[in-house]
């Protein structure tokens, strides 16, 4: 049995179908919960010390109200004019957060030059979650 196109209200009346574009329920949907995998940009950022890296992303909608952080296996990719390297079992940390964006400082690096800015980072192995769910 496969069925599509209703809904269920609470109620004596009916109101009509809201109908929702893709696009448009993705983002609704983003305002609560927002994921990034393997290989997607994840911006700029900067050297902290010889082993620690910090940046800010940006969240592609504002969420509800400040997400949580969580990392699963994350690891960062970062090309710094001749130092590519990959993060090794390093730790993601949000360092402060709000519902445009969030301040974030990785571990596992080696042998970076503290103050140094880093053309590009992505996301190399693993994810990263941010969530605002009631």
């Amino acid at each position: 049995l496969e069925m599509t196109g209703f809904q269920l209200e609470v109620g004596d009346y009916a109101t009509d179908f809201e109908h929702k574009k893709y696009g448009d329920e993705l983002r609704d949907c983003r305002r609560y919960f927002y994921k990034e995998s393997s290989t997607n940009p994840w911006g700029n950022a900067g050297y902290k010390s010889s082993t620690d890296i910090m940046g800010v992303k940006e969240f592609p909608v504002s969420m509800r109200s400040w997400p949580t952080t969580t990392g699963d296996s994350f690891q960062i990719r970062i090309d710094g004019g001749g130092q590519l390297q990959n993060s090794s079992s390093g730790t993601l940390s949000a360092t402060r957060t709000s519902e445009e964006c969030v301040q974030w400082r990785m571990s596992g690096f080696s042998s970076l030059s503290s103050g140094d800015g880093l053309y590009t980072c992505a996301v190399w192995g693993g994810s990263v979650s941010f969530s605002s769910e009631l």
